[in-house]
């Protein structure tokens, strides 16, 4: 994840995320906010997580969003984010505990062999705590 400053913008038909520069750098029609996966999943959420830009704050800020403007959605923030949380967990913590790699297959197999040994109660029980205190923080809480 980056540390570039995001802000989310309500243009009235669309979502913009804004980087520090002030360009337009994604924005989301207003009508597709509350798509989900498997009927609990943010659709919008899961997808942001694989950009290079987002942080995990304006996750949750389109969180915040998508319930003010969608009350009544179908979307458990509690797996949505304890998803965005377990992959922000495993990727501080391989950093830090992994080795260096100049390969780049070498790289993938051992995040893969960590995060199967990281999916463990006590792993679990962090992310648990993590999860819940930002819903919390962020009024996301049902």
């Amino acid at each position: 994840m980056t540390n570039k400053k995001i802000t989310l913008t309500n243009d009235g038909d669309h979502i913009i995320f804004i980087d520090s520069s002030g360009d337009e750098i994604y924005n989301i029609s207003k009508k597709e906010l509350p798509e989900n996966r498997e009927k609990e999943y943010s659709e919008w959420v899961l997808q942001l997580l694989t950009k290079m830009w987002v942080t995990i704050e304006v996750l949750y800020d389109l969180a915040v969003l998508i319930e003010k403007e969608f009350p009544e959605n179908s979307i458990n923030w509690y797996k949505t984010f304890y998803v965005v949380e377990k992959r922000n967990f495993l990727e501080f913590a391989g950093d830090i505990l992994l080795p260096e790699e100049k390969s780049a297959s070498k790289v993938l197999f051992r995040m893969v062999e960590f995060g199967q040994k990281e999916t463990n109660a006590e792993t679990h029980q962090i992310i648990d705590e993590i999860v819940k205190g930002k819903l919390k923080d962020y009024n996301l809480v049902r």
